[in-house]
């Protein structure tokens, strides 16, 4: 018995001696599982590091690049910031705001072709002034194909657009919900298919503006010059048109409910079929503006209080 009791006793130890090491080994495994685990943790940040280090090195070359003499530098810059928003989610915006306020600049004044007539002609503009246009021109493409609507769209704020010359320019079919287009120059722009809800474009120059297809619900046109423009069918639902020039505008079809005309003129504008529900006429201008069927009893009452003629 004594015999089984020592045997008994070595397997314990030897057990117990076992189950330690098991342990001991089981205790160094983590420990290296964690410490492989704490350097992919390092290396992965080292990479972040260097990553974002990269970034910022190529946006202020590129935006360097923008202040350069050259034309051709700066159409690199330009493309560069392109290049690296696609590449960049997170700097899109930032890319989009500093392509926005190099559109925003005043166009330098062509000092040699003012010097050459006195100021009394424009002349034939120099190539430098020819090439800035050039400069723009790919700025404007770029936020062309940053905001036009698919699965490569620029997911940005609001796009600040006030001031800018963009006479001519192609913005048809993108995204410029609430953009702040107040005071730009859009004469002769193609704004075709674009989303301008809630845009901002107060006071701004329309010349010959291309509308079809658009969208202004909640757009700001305060003070602006649509004279003449052909606006049928739009949806105007909301929209803000406080002075604005409409004069022969075709708004044939238009939806302009809740839309506020204080102050407009609409003198022989053609809103025949027009959605008028919840629109103030009292201080519109309405001479010979043909209005159809248009009309509630309330506002065909407002137009006989202010003198108004219209049909």
């Amino acid at each position: 018995m004594q015999l089984d009791a020592i045997r008994t006793a070595g397997t314990i130890v030897v057990g117990t001696g076992g189950a330690a090491a098991l342990l001991l080994a089981a205790r160094r495994q983590r420990s290296a599982e964690l410490a492989l685990t704490d350097q992919r943790s390092v290396a992965r940040q080292t990479e972040h590091d260097a990553a974002e280090r990269r970034i910022t090195e190529l946006y202020t070359k590129a935006v360097e690049q923008l202040g350069a003499d050259a034309a051709p530098v700066r159409l690199g810059g330009l493309y560069a910031l392109e290049r690296l928003g696609r590449s960049s989610d997170a700097q899109r915006e930032t890319i989009l705001d500093v392509v926005c306020a190099y559109l925003r600049m005043p166009l330098p004044v062509d000092r040699e072709t003012v010097a050459e007539n006195d100021g009394s002609s424009p002349g034939k503009p120099t190539r430098g002034h020819t090439e800035e246009r050039q400069v723009r021109l790919a700025a404007q493409q770029i936020l062309h194909r940053a905001r036009r609507p698919g699965p490569d769209l620029w997911q940005v704020g609001r796009i600040n657009l006030r001031g800018a010359d963009l006479a001519g320019s192609d913005l048809s079919g993108i995204n410029l919900t609430s953009a702040i287009l107040n005071e730009a120059n859009l004469a002769g722009a193609d704004l075709s298919g674009a989303d301008l809800t809630n845009a901002d474009l107060a006071d701004a120059k329309l010349d010959g503006v291309v509308l079809r297809r658009t969208t202004l619900t909640g757009v700001i046109l305060d003070r602006t010059d649509l004279s003449e423009q052909a606006l049928s069918g739009l949806n105007l639902a909301g929209a803000y048109l406080e002075g604005a020039n409409l004069f022969r505008a075709d708004l044939v079809g238009a939806i302009l409910r809740d839309a506020v005309l204080r102050g407009a003129n609409l003198t022989e504008a053609d809103l025949t079929g027009a959605d008028l529900r919840n629109v103030a006429l009292r201080t519109v201008n309405t001479t010979r503006t043909i209005f159809g069927s248009s009309l509630s009893r309330e506002q065909l009452q407002e137009i006989t209080t202010s003198g108004n003629d219209s049909e």
